[in-house]
This record gives C-alpha cells, sequence and structure tokens, in this order.
C-alpha cells in the first residue's frame, strides 16, 4: 500500500501513530520497536487547552500527540489493513479530540473498528456524560480510558481547567457499570509530589479502575514547552509506588515519605526478589498497551519500557530511585559499569 496520507485528521481519514502505519503496512519506515497496540487518533486542533497538550487550540493543527507523530490515512484504507493485519495486535486504541461532532464520528469507528479489526477496542475520549459512556460501550467499545492526568484538584484545573471531583464522579460511575473496562491516565510532572500521586493511584485503584502513567512530555508551543521532563529518579520511585499499590503487595502505611511528599522509604517486608521489580518500570494501562516511545525518544532514557527489562534494566532501575533498600543494586550498577 502506498504513502496514500494527508496532514492531520478529517472527517474521512483518521490519524495513525507512525509505528502503527508501520507495522499495518500503510507506509514504509524502520521502527525500533513496533507497537502491540493499533494506536490511532480520532480528529485534529481540540477545542480544549490542556497546558501540555500538542493538539491544544491555541496551537497549529498538528500531527503530534505525546512526542508521536501520527500521518493522517483515509479511513478505508486504515479499515482494509486492520482487516488484513488488524490480529497482530493486542487491541486498538482511539485517541480522540474534543472538536464538532467528535463523539459521533467516535462512536461510527467504534463499530467499524471491532468489525475489522477483531480484537478489542479501546478510548481515551473527553466523556463526560453516563450517555455518553453507555453509548460508546454499547457500539462495541472494550475499554474507556479517562483523561485525568493532573494528581490533584488545583493541578486538575491549573492544567486542564476542570472540575477534578465532578470527574471523579463520572469515573466512579463507569467503575460501577463497567467493572474492568475503565482506565485513567496520570502524568508525572506536572507539579505534583510523590505522595500526591501516591494518594491518587490509591484513590483510583480501589475503586477498581486501571491507572496509566505517563512522564511530562514538554512539546514546544504549548504552556508547558519549555518544563522539563521529571526527573528519572522520582518517576522510578512513582512506577515503584503505583506497581506496589496496585498489585496489593503494599498500602500506604508501607511508605514512608519526606515532609515534601517524596518516597525515602519502603516497607522491606513487602518487596518480592528484585529481579521480580521489572514490571513495574514497564508501560502501565490497558491490556496489551506497550505504547512505544510516547513520553521518549529510542536514544533514551526510557521512562516506561515497552518490552521486558533484562536483569541488568532492572537492577539499573531500582538503582535510579536512589531508595536506600535498593542500595545493593545501585553496588552492583556501579560494579558492572
Amino acid at each position: 500500500m502506498g504513502k496514500r496520507f494527508t496532514s492531520v485528521p478529517s472527517e474521512s481519514s483518521i490519524g495513525v501513530s507512525l509505528g502503527t502505519a508501520v507495522a499495518l503496512g500503510l507506509t514504509s519506515g524502520r521502527v525500533a520497536i513496533m507497537p502491540t497496540t493499533a494506536y490511532l487518533l480520532v480528529g485534529a486542533a481540540c477545542q480544549r487547552e490542556c497546558s501540555f497538550c500538542a493538539q491544544a487550540r491555541s496551537r497549529p493543527a498538528s500531527v503530534q500527540l505525546g512526542r508521536v507523530h501520527w500521518p493522517a490515512f483515509p479511513i478505508d484504507d486504515v479499515l482494509q489493513a486492520l482487516r488484513a493485519r488488524g490480529g497482530a495486535f493486542a487491541g486498538i486504541c482511539l485517541q480522540a479530540v474534543v472538536k464538532p461532532g467528535w463523539y459521533r464520528q467516535l462512536k461510527e469507528l467504534v463499530r467499524a473498528l471491532v468489525e475489522a479489526g477483531g480484537v478489542p477496542v479501546h478510548a481515551s475520549a473527553y466523556v463526560r456524560s453516563v450517555g455518553q459512556l453507555c453509548g460508546l460501550f454499547e457500539a462495541g467499545l472494550s475499554d474507556l480510558g479517562f483523561g485525568v492526568d493532573a494528581a490533584t484538584p488545583e493541578l486538575c484545573s491549573q492544567h486542564k481547567g476542570e472540575d477534578l471531583s465532578r470527574l471523579d464522579a463520572l469515573i466512579r460511575v463507569a467503575a460501577r457499570d463497567f467493572p474492568g473496562h475503565i482506565s485513567v491516565h496520570l502524568i508525572a510532572g506536572l507539579g505534583e509530589s510523590e505522595l500526591d500521586m501516591a494518594l491518587a493511584v490509591r484513590r483510583y485503584h480501589e475503586l477498581g479502575v486501571r491507572v496509566a502513567l505517563f512522564a511530562l512530555y514538554p512539546v514546544p508551543g504549548t504552556r508547558l514547552g519549555r518544563w522539563p521532563s521529571p526527573p528519572l529518579a522520582a518517576y522510578r520511585r512513582v512506577q515503584l509506588v503505583h506497581w506496589l499499590l496496585t498489585t496489593g503487595r503494599a498500602r500506604m502505611q508501607d511508605l514512608e515519605f519526606s515532609p515534601d511528599g517524596q518516597l525515602v522509604g519502603l516497607n522491606e517486608a513487602v518487596l518480592p526478589e528484585p529481579l521480580e521489580l521489572g514490571e513495574a518500570f514497564r508501560t502501565s494501562g490497558c491490556p496489551g498497551c506497550n505504547r512505544p516511545f510516547y513520553n521518549e525518544g529510542p536514544a533514551g532514557p526510557w521512562y516506561n519500557y515497552p518490552r521486558p527489562l533484562n536483569a541488568a534494566e532492572v537492577l539499573e532501575c531500582l538503582a535510579q530511585t536512589g531508595l536506600p533498600v535498593f542500595a545493593a543494586a545501585r553496588r552492583e550498577v556501579c560494579a558492572g559499569g
């Protein structure tokens, strides 16, 4: 299939992450790690103004989301490619921007993709009513992700113009009515403390909601375009806390935080053998999602590993946390380096 793509998604086209486009044969190229989910972008030039987003209304229409580029292809071409190769993916993930007609288009695409791909269809969308929620699942959606993004009410208002309490009320209904099929996205690096993030992870986990962690990628031209990405050490500690809480291995009382909210200690009794902790540093989210290089370039440093870690990488990640309990991992990394 040729390189017949447009600049940005439209009513008749859909954005396809570059790695997905290569995997589907829509275009040629070299991909360091293939996506295990097919990632698609519905629409462009969002009407919202999230501080970190490449699709924010104050920016020109763009094919970027995170640090990934999403060239747009005719919808019929994408459906044809998914009929031929969709079984190679664990699922299909739709990212939907808010624009006129976005909900109608999203529902139509969910129906078409369920038929074409033969795999579960997930979506991350600005759903704000029970009616919208139910309509998407009636169309065949398997999982819905809420872009909460900010860990606290203050940061949610600052970065998204959103009332977090109202959003959480809808997430609570969604988790009750569609148990096991709801997730939230949280972005580290928006000004929260590690304790703030831990409390947010616990809150959603107790609702039965999956939590997908992202690291801020500063997109030039956005309000946060000049912000730094979060320190890798802080993100490693957040990943570890996320894994311990969501796997049920630890509770908040097993975690020790400094007065400014940094994780400084862990109850060693809750920790498995060090090499078993590799899962903590992999991409988190819906089943089968590896989201290659959404937050970072292939050259690294990698915030979320899109594949299993080897033993040396696990020890390096543990050493990067700076936690005293992993001093042996730091010594081993230093000795090997």
